[in-house]
């Protein structure tokens, strides 16, 4: 998944921050200050939660995704890489 797609999918506004974005929790109930950190890792979306401290299969499960879905590049359920 592309960084953007991700970002898409979160509730609220979000907010630049260094070289990644601040927003809103999707896995708690964060209205009050934005806890997500996300950012480009090498080769996935990197997420902290710096409020309630969920994990990223907190994060992506309340969107309806997987740890998976983090990769740029798909990847199988080994975690390895799918090979065109």
């Amino acid at each position: 998944m592309r960084f953007e797609e991700f970002l898409e999918r979160l509730p609220g506004k979000q907010q630049p921050a260094g070289n990644g974005v601040l927003a809103f929790c999707p896995a708690h109930n964060n209205q009050a200050t934005p806890a997500l950190s996300m950012g480009r890792g090498d080769d996935r979306i990197l997420v902290n939660d710096k409020g309630a401290n969920c994990s990223a299969e907190m994060i992506t499960s309340a969107l309806g995704l997987t740890l998976a879905d983090l990769y740029y590049t798909p990847r199988n359920g080994n975690g390895t890489s799918h090979q065109h």
